[in-house]
Order: structure tokens, then sequence, then C-alpha cells
């Protein structure tokens, strides 16, 4: 993982949390895939976009570690970057411009790519008045094979494969306040990685540019113009795919025990999954190969990650001061945790008055202690202490768990035709397929690339009945 080890060195003594650097460098390796990499499921083709949100409170140095990310996409030659701040009709018309060829298999083929790192998330989907419509373009462009924009005055832009990736930055206020809860639980937000941190993981007074410092970033931008080059089909080896069939059962049949407002997140958990395994998969090397291992790796991340996911949606709801009652819960739970001091009620009222009045403050405490979120410590007092302690979980530094990694060379990886087939298509649709003389247009519409000349050198299989809908 020389990427991971050279950019650990570099973010060494800085001030951002190391979890934003390690989802900043997994952000930028996923816009330098590009669409051009890919792991083929049957009907569907998985690509290695991803729309990560780093979310803190203002001041934990979110943007800095963002800049890094965007930092390393501009040593690549006339890397497609997005503005930070646009209109849709902006936005598409930058990833119609930009379109990026590539060679591969023996064949010539394009994709129109566009990456945004937006300092602020909020002002990139219409600031105070959430713009719907930017929400639904980035939605609609996460897998369409096609994408297309008509207006009633201006002529219609269609756009043939796009890619598109985001790196965004907002506070947990900004989601809980402003950001609507049915975008947290629609489309949009099932497609994203939220990374909550609240912490700076150093105070650095006076940064400085040491030589091993810029021995590192050297080495990242070497490593970056590799991972740029990298092009075609991700395998999972025996091991990893038996390990994949286990979590994804794990995966799916916890979904309706979790929060409403991240149930449609784990029913998707399992494709974010596949997209950060070839990100990681091609920081590791040009081998191209997910072991399982590195499954397990991308399992723990996920896992690490989602312990402050329900933090980050935490007061959503109708109700618009659910959020400043989550507040007072965490006020509480915070004093209790650092030393087992209750809280006054007074303590509160100091605390909020200036979002909430003296009724609202009551109502509040109130409702949290008939939800059993809180009870009375001393009654004379009118002090409270949460009714369950809040366990805080060590932070882990994401950088040791993938700076510990390494390829298992020897791992077993069929790839036989048969099995490449059975990743793609069924035998029926294969026949349908291998005898149209547009079969290399059909597959790459639906987003299966370089494997039209796989498919014409491949020995059917028997027959099997079809299952499912057909590629058409």
């Amino acid at each position: 993982m020389k990427f991971f080890q050279s950019y650990q060195k570099y973010t060494n003594e800085t001030e951002p949390p190391k979890n934003f650097h390690v989802w900043t460098g997994i952000g930028a390796i996923s816009a330098m895939l590009g669409r051009k990499c890919y792991i083929p499921q049957g009907f569907f083709t998985v690509h290695p976009n991803l729309y990560i949100v780093l979310v803190g409170p203002a001041g934990v140095k979110k943007s800095s570690a963002m800049n890094i990310g965007k930092q390393l996409l501009r040593s690549i030659d006339d890397f497609p970057l997005a503005p930070s701040s646009t209109t849709r009709e902006a936005l598409l018309k930058n990833l119609q411009d930009n379109s990026v060829e590539y060679t591969h298999a023996g064949r010539t083929a394009s994709y129109h790519q566009s990456s945004a790192f937006v300092t602020e998330l909020q002002e990139f989907i219409g600031g105070k008045h959430i713009n719907s419509g930017m929400i639904g373009i980035m939605t609609a462009l996460w897998d369409e094979p096609t994408f297309e924009y008509v207006t009633a005055n201006k002529d219609p832009i269609i756009i043939n494969s796009p890619y598109f990736t985001l790196l965004g930055c907002c506070t947990k206020d900004w989601i809980t306040t402003k950001l609507k809860g049915d975008v947290i639980s629609d489309g949009f937000a099932r497609r994203c990685i939220f990374v909550l941190e609240d912490k700076r993981s150093d105070f650095c007074p006076w940064p400085t540019m040491t030589a091993a410092k810029t021995d590192a970033f050297t080495t990242m931008t070497r490593e970056a113009a590799r991972i740029n080059e990298i092009t075609g089909k991700f395998r999972f080896t025996n091991a990893a795919r038996e390990l994949w069939d286990k979590l994804y059962r794990e995966i799916q049949s916890e979904v309706d025990e979790k929060d409403a407002y991240v149930q449609n997140y784990y029913s998707t958990k399992h494709i974010l999954m596949l997209k950060v395994c070839m990100c990681l998969c091609a920081a590791s090397g040009n081998h191209m190969i997910v072991d399982a291992k590195l499954l397990q790796l991308v399992h723990e991340l996920f896992l690490h990650t989602e312990q402050n996911l329900l933090d980050v949606f935490a007061g959503l709801g109708r109700n618009e001061l659910a959020v400043y009652h989550q507040q007072i819960l965490e006020f509480i739970q915070e004093r209790w945790t650092k030393d087992k001091t209750p809280t006054e009620t007074g303590d509160v009222v100091n605390r909020f008055t200036r979002d909430m009045s003296l009724e609202e403050i009551r109502v509040a405490l109130d409702t949290l202690t008939l939800g059993k979120s809180t009870e009375m410590y001393n009654a004379g007092l009118m002090n409270f202490k949460p009714s369950v302690e809040k366990v805080v979980t060590e932070r882990k530094n994401m950088f040791d768990l993938i700076n510990n990694y390494r390829f298992n060379s020897k791992e077993q990886c069929d790839d036989s035709p048969e099995a490449e087939l059975e990743r793609m298509v069924d035998s029926t649709t294969l026949k349908e397929i291998a005898t149209s003389e547009d079969r290399v247009k059909r597959l790459m519409d639906h987003g299966t690339l370089a494997t039209a000349k796989e498919l014409q050198n491949t020995v059917l299989p028997p027959e099997k009945k079809s299952k499912g809908r057909k590629l058409k």
C-alpha cells in the first residue's frame, strides 16, 4: 500500500482527523479509476464512483483534508475537476465537455467524467434552499449508462457513459436542521458514505514542510499516475467470493432492524463496499484481484465508519426541536461520561437558552425522561443523568488497518470462461448477444466494458433456464 503509506507520512502531524485523510484518499482513487474500471455482476456492472461526505463541526479541518485529495488530482494532467460551486446545468455541461478516451482489449472507448471536491456541500446543492434538481441529477448520474437532461427552452443534454464522483464537507447541524428528511431517506443519501469525526487529531501551531513530507507527496503523485492508468475488470478470488456471499447475506438480513433514516443506506452498502474494494485494490498494485483479506479490511472500514452514522442523522424528523432534544441528550451524556457529573436543569438552560425558550427546554427534558433516554438523578436538585451510559468506542486509525494489508498472490482466483460467464450473463442472453452484429455497442450501453472479445472466444456452458430479465 505504497499510496497510503506515503499519504500517512505526508499527513502526519496535521490537524484533520486521520480518518478524514483516509476517506479523502479513497475518494481521490475513486476519481482516478474512472468508468474504465468495473466489477461485472450479471445484469449489473459496478464502477468505482463514490460520493463521500466529511461531516464535523466547524474548525475540525474538513476542507484541509479534502484539499490534499484535490491537489493530488491536479497533479494529473488535464484531470476533469468540476467547479466547487455551480448550477446543475453548468455541472452537466462540465461533464459533457470532459470526454475521457482509453484503450482496452484492442479497442478504444470513452466516457464522460467530472469530479467535484466541495468545501461547502450546502452551497453545491443549493445553499439555504436545497436544490432538489441537483440532488436528483447526482442520484441519476450514480449508475445510469446514459443521462438525458431536457428543459423546455434549451437543447437537451445527452451524456453517454457518465462518471461523477463527489467529496464534500458539511456540518452535522446543517444535515439535521437544513437537509430534509426525505433527502436522507431517499436515493441520494443511500449512495453516500458519511464520515463523522468531531475532534482534530492534533494541534499544529506552526505547520512546516519537511524533506520527508516532500518525498512522500512525490511518491503519492507517482502512485496517482499509476492508478490513473489502471483499466479493466477487477476479480474476486474464490475465498473472497465465499466471504462476500456471507457478508452480503448478513448485511441484507439486518436492514429492517436499522433506524428508518439509515435503512436505505444499508440496503446499498454492499455496492459501496465493492467500489471501495476496487479503490484499495488499485492502491495495493496493478493485479486487480480482490482477495479475502482485502474484502475483510473493507468490511472493517465500513463498520468503524458506521459507528457514528446514526449520530449524523440524529434529530431529523418533522419536529423542528428534535435536533435540540438530541443536543441536550448529548450534553447530559458527555458530562456523565467524563466524570459521572449529573446535569442540573440550570446547566441546560445556560447552554441552550439562545436557541430555545424556557418552556421548550422543559418540554425537551420531559420528553427525554418519558422516552427513557434520561432519568432524574436527584429530584430535589432537579438534575439528570443518561438512562444508559454511552459506550465510547476508541477511534481506530484507518491508516494502520490499510497499511497492514498485504496482497495474497497464492489465493486461487477462478478465471475460467465458465466462471466469468456466470458473473456476467446467463447462457440464453449470451447466445443472443454473441450472434448480434452490434454486440460490442450493446455491451457498452449496459456498462459492461471490455468483455466483447472474451464473449466471442468463450465456449458456451450447458444451457440453463434464464433467470431474470434479458439485456436488450
